[in-house]
């Protein structure tokens, strides 16, 4: 029996089901946040993320502890999710992938949350063309 039930708009298109649960649920919360601009949702100044403004600065000792930090303050807004491991890719230099390992604590169960980044292709128009920029 599930722990938690929610919706999705955007998932389950085309499949008859919009409704998530546990982990599923989890997920779709962070990517929600991991695609909204810190600060930018009036009355709530901590949700979001810094990502997309810091994952294309140069490549310097730190920003890449400024994203590991905002990945982790992500996660600790929900307290259902542990923070387990970080990993932070740059196949190209336009291109910023990073692989967040997490446990959902009231089921113990582990499940990874790929973020891809690539420069010049907001959220928006990744999903108009079709390329998928959130991998999971």
């Amino acid at each position: 029996m599930p722990f938690f039930i929610g919706y999705s708009s955007t998932e389950g298109r085309g499949l008859g089901s919009n409704t998530l649960y546990d982990v599923y649920l989890c997920r779709q919360g962070l990517f929600n946040q991991f695609n909204t601009p810190l600060g930018s949702i009036p009355g709530m100044p901590w949700f979001g993320s810094e990502l997309e403004d810091i994952v294309f600065a140069p490549n310097t000792a730190a920003n890449v502890q400024r994203i590991q930090a905002d990945v982790i303050r992500v996660i600790k807004t929900d307290p259902r999710l542990e923070f387990l491991d970080l990993d932070l890719l740059q196949p190209d230099q336009f291109t910023v992938q990073l692989s967040v390992l997490l446990n959902f604590t009231p089921t113990q169960t582990p499940f990874q949350l790929q973020l891809s980044y690539q420069q010049g292709i907001t959220a928006q128009e990744a999903l108009s063309s079709g390329q998928d920029l959130i991998n999971s």
